[in-house]
């Protein structure tokens, strides 16, 4: 699968921050159940590397599994052997950006200004996250777009939940990064599925 078409389509990146190595298949099947298909493993989650293995290889051809908070270049090549097909992050590192481009995975570095989004894309990224977007006015990354090259794609990460995810999509977000009102450490499945239900609701009414 691929991320950009699959972000084009369904517009949801599930952040799995606290996941554990027993839960990660049971929780992307899920997701995969409200057509949420690319999920991102923190690497400050235990076993992140092994839970993105074994995601990558349980769900192959139905979800993009992918790496966050990856702060450092070592850790690029650590999740590419485990399978990670792209890396977000939460600042612009362009070791970390230059690390995922030889490594043919797409990088998403984290930029929460003007200059930091221009720096992270003469350093070759194509798709940006505004974090923490919920720190900065919500007309913020229209008008990025409007200065920006046209191919760069830029995603609302931080403080995104059900009570603005339509908001942010409808203020030319080409996508969200949802977290902790989506997946959080020790929730049951049932909530879950509430939850993803919930998300899936909100945007309904977007049209793209």
């Amino acid at each position: 699968m691929n991320l950009k078409q699959e972000l084009d389509r369904q517009k949801i990146i599930a952040i799995l921050r606290g996941l554990t190595l027993a839960e990660a298949v049971d929780v992307g099947e899920v997701l995969l159940a409200h057509d949420i298909t690319v999920m991102e493993v923190t690497l400050n989650s235990p076993d992140a590397c092994q839970s993105i293995a074994r995601m990558t290889t349980a769900l192959q051809g139905r979800a993009v599994v992918g790496a966050g908070t990856v702060t450092e270049k070592q850790q690029v090549q650590q999740v590419v052997d485990h399978g990670a097909s792209f890396c977000i992050s939460p600042n612009t590192n362009p070791d970390v950006i230059e690390a995922c481009l030889q490594h043919q995975i797409i990088p998403m570095p984290g930029c929460l200004t003007p200059t930091e989004a221009f720096q992270a894309v003469a350093y070759g990224a194509k798709h940006l996250k505004l974090f923490p977007a919920t720190s900065v006015e919500i007309n913020t990354i229209k008008a990025w777009k409007s200065v920006l090259p046209k191919h760069i794609k830029v995603y609302a990460v931080g403080g995104v939940d059900e009570t603005n995810a339509g908001l942010y999509l409808s203020k030319k977000a080409d996508g969200l990064g949802i977290g902790s009102s989506l997946y959080s450490s020790g929730v049951d499945l049932q909530e879950l599925d509430q939850r993803a239900k919930s998300i899936r609701q909100s945007i309904a009414e977007y049209t793209v």
